[in-house]
């Protein structure tokens, strides 16, 4: 199965939260799943179990293919990550600042079986940013129904849409997480989404709900947190989205 990047518009839309609950429902229906922080702030961990006072920085960073299992945890649901390592590291430690950019360049060697997911929590700009964009198989930019995301959107697309392009890949996709329709700011700027970008867009947005928040308070997610909420449940309905994009020709 895919290579996903998932890509925060800006700090603040919950690109994480959906990147970790993603990851756990993938883990409950037993698929094989890694999930690896790209994000300099290394907050993914906090979403699947790791306790704060746990330091990922006191394991090395992986130098080869045979090493990457080692250093990553396991989740209280099953799905493997792999913290942001490099948080911290001296600018004269080459090994830790290069070892993400390893983990993207052989990323296609970790992806054995149809039942392996790989789900990168990817920054919206950087250098990591151009790598996660040119080895997933889908490219998903998450945002909310701010204008100041939609605004910021309207700006990155291009620039996203032309690196998918130079490899040949699809364009990106739109998760808009969130939601609270009883905004008309809100349902204004959704219809806009829609408008611009149409089947790009995941077709039911993401609802806001305070339990998101909660879940975090406990070292948790939303789907171990919450299993009935309307957030896990759109969130998982996100897999088989997927996989009917992947099956899109590429110029779709």
């Amino acid at each position: 199965m895919p290579i996903v990047s998932l890509i925060g518009i800006k700090e603040g839309v919950g690109n994480t939260s959906v990147s970790a609950a993603l990851a756990t429902i993938l883990a409950q229906q037993g698929k094989n799943v890694l999930a690896i922080d790209l994000c300099p702030d290394n907050a993914l961990r906090l979403h699947l179990g790791m306790p704060w006072e746990a330091s990922p920085t006191s394991r090395a960073c992986p130098t080869t293919y045979s090493e990457w299992r080692k250093f990553t945890w396991r989740s209280p649901d099953g799905a493997f990550f792999l913290p942001n390592n490099v948080r911290n590291v001296p600018a004269s430690d080459i090994t830790a600042q290069e070892s993400a950019e390893w983990v993207i360049k052989d990323l296609p060697q970790l992806v054995q079986s149809s039942d392996n997911w790989i789900l990168l929590d990817t920054p919206i700009f950087g250098s990591i940013t151009q790598q996660a964009l040119s080895v997933a198989d889908i490219a998903i930019i998450v945002t909310n129904n701010t204008p100041s995301s939609y605004i910021r959107v309207l700006e990155a697309w291009p620039a996203l849409e032309a690196a998918r392009q130079c490899q040949k890949m699809q364009p990106p996709l739109l998760v808009i997480n969130q939601f609270d329709p009883r905004s008309l700011l809100e349902s204004d700027v959704h219809e806009l989404y829609y408008a611009r970008f149409g089947d790009r867009c995941f077709p039911r947005a993401i609802p806001y709900d305070t339990r998101v928040g909660e879940s975090l308070a406990k070292g948790l997610n939303i789907a171990s947190y919450a299993p009935s909420s309307p957030v896990t449940s759109r969130i998982g309905a996100l897999p088989l989205w997927i996989k009917a994009q992947k099956q899109l020709p590429k110029n779709s």
